[in-house]
């Protein structure tokens, strides 16, 4: 449902598990990529199984190609079937290849390798790209952090990296940004933040995945954010 952690891959690593890792959508029956149980790699779903073709976008969306792959969504009309739909992903280009609306990459030996989805990706102003995944991480080892959630938030035309925290009581939402971004790359530095006001984030029922469209709305709706401290900023650099 989402890519492993590799700090959780290596906990089960450690205490003896084999560790297999595999990729696909409920539009690819469902698997492409599969770890081999004697060959595996850290961090990578694997390779493509047999019959399946994989490349990466140049704007690095994973593209698959094979009988595998479904040729529609039943009783969609012709704008569910084109890469710009607002499905999981579109369903084949002119050339075959279908959008799986996930962002990743390939290594030398074919291993696939899941960044994060790529509706989910901040665009920065300088044209970089950031996971909110990568920035999680960071924010949720901070002492005092529950949980928290990343989404682009519109400066103008532009859009900046924001985070929402659930915290414990007494904890400094200026000091957990000063703590995350000090481990951060600078494109991926936050800019603002906002306390959730409940005790925990909106989730899906079944995944427990973050609903990041209801916590955009919300920081969209009014929640006041409180600006990086100074010298946290691209601008502070």
């Amino acid at each position: 449902g989402a890519p492993l952690p590799p700090d959780l891959e290596e906990f089960w690593r450690r205490m003896g598990f084999a560790v297999i890792q595999g990729y696909g959508l409920t539009e690819t029956a469902p698997i492409v990529t599969l770890n081999h149980p004697f060959k595996t790699s850290k961090g990578s779903v694997g390779t493509p199984i047999a019959g399946v073709d994989v490349k990466i976008a140049d704007d690095g969306e994973i593209l698959v190609r094979g009988e595998n792959v479904t040729s529609g969504y039943y009783q969609a009309g012709p704008e569910a079937q084109s890469p710009d739909a607002k499905a999981p992903g579109g369903v084949y280009d002119e050339e075959g290849w279908f959008h799986t609306g996930d962002i990743g990459g390939l290594d030398e030996h074919g291993r696939l390798f899941i960044r994060g989805r790529k509706k989910e990706m901040i665009v920065t102003p300088e044209g970089l790209n950031v996971f909110p995944e990568d920035v999680e991480r960071m924010v949720n080892d901070v002492a005092g952090v529950r949980e928290s959630a990343v989404i682009g938030v519109a400066e103008g035309s532009q859009e900046r990296v924001h985070a929402v925290v659930v915290l414990e009581h007494g904890i400094d939402p200026n000091s957990v940004v000063r703590d995350a971004n000090a481990r951060l790359q600078d494109h991926q530095r936050i800019r603002t933040i906002s306390v959730w006001p409940g005790a925990e984030l909106p989730r899906t029922e079944g995944t427990k995945k973050l609903k990041r469209a209801a916590i955009r709305d919300w920081v969209a709706a009014g929640a006041q954010p409180l600006a990086a401290p100074q010298g946290d900023t691209l601008e502070g650099l």
